[in-house]
């Protein structure tokens, strides 16, 4: 089922459509597996996260521009490789570093599988250049979730630039 059908199917139904905003975030480090796994269990309809770059060009679940509030590192996300990135704990809301990972977006299509609804906010400006909306929509295409992935950005050129490389993409 497409985003939209399922979307609308929710609304006819008179039901609410439930979006895990960078999962459960209340209870779990934001923008973890944990964290989405959680939110699916405790009944979300469909995962919302925020995708940013490495370094060594991998498409990650991240929402801050910097390091610091969310893991023990520091610095630009955009400076670090994957596998520096790996070697960071997270930080849950209460301020603990846990050992969950920062996971990259195909480890997110992975874990929930495919008919999981996401919602994907483009943080990064690399997005507005073709090579970066092509690893996002190879990424989708890989996973089996091209149709069901909705694209957000508080920057529209994002979304616009995404959607030159592929049209159908909601």
């Amino acid at each position: 089922m497409d985003w939209d059908t399922f979307r609308t199917e929710r609304q006819r139904a008179g039901r609410p459509f439930v979006v895990a905003h960078r999962g459960a975030r209340l209870v779990e480090a934001e923008n973890t597996l944990r964290a989405f796994l959680l939110a699916l269990a405790q009944g979300a309809d469909a995962l919302e996260t925020d995708l940013r770059f490495t370094a060594d060009d991998q498409l990650i679940l991240f929402h801050d521009p910097t390091l610091e509030r969310m893991t023990e590192g520091s610095g630009l996300v955009r400076d670090h490789t994957l596998a520096d990135l790996r070697g960071l704990r997270t930080r849950r809301p209460d301020g603990v570093l846990v050992p969950d990972r920062i996971p990259t977006l195909a480890e997110l299509i992975a874990a929930t599988g495919s008919q999981t609804p996401l919602l994907l906010e483009l943080k990064d400006p690399l997005f507005l250049q073709e090579k970066y909306a092509r690893i996002l929509v190879d990424t989708l295409t890989e996973g089996g979730v091209l149709r069901r992935s909705a694209l957000v950005s508080f920057h529209f050129e994002h979304v616009l630039a995404v959607k030159a490389v592929c049209p159908d993409i909601p």
